[in-house]
């Protein structure tokens, strides 16, 4: 099975040149769906969240949303 990671091609030259994927601090995400966990007694600011996907395909929305509209790239990872 692969993952997928969706970002900016800006973005990626600062992955391979830092060779390093950070992650989102969880109050800062804007799609709720990404921190699964929100609760009164965790404090959102010190956990950190990145977005995958598991679909082969590209979909439209993870394009837009993270893929800079369609000029982004996927970056795939196999899993263990």
């Amino acid at each position: 099975m692969t993952i997928y990671h969706f970002t900016k091609a800006d973005t990626l030259l600062q992955i391979l040149a830092n060779r390093t994927i950070r992650f989102t601090r969880s109050d800062l995400v804007d799609d709720a769906s990404e921190v699964p966990f929100r609760t009164e007694h965790l404090d959102q600011r010190k956990f950190f969240v990145s977005s995958w996907s598991l679909g082969t395909y590209g979909e439209s929305g993870m394009w837009a949303r993270y893929g800079d509209a369609d000029k982004g790239v996927r970056i795939s990872l196999p899993t263990l």
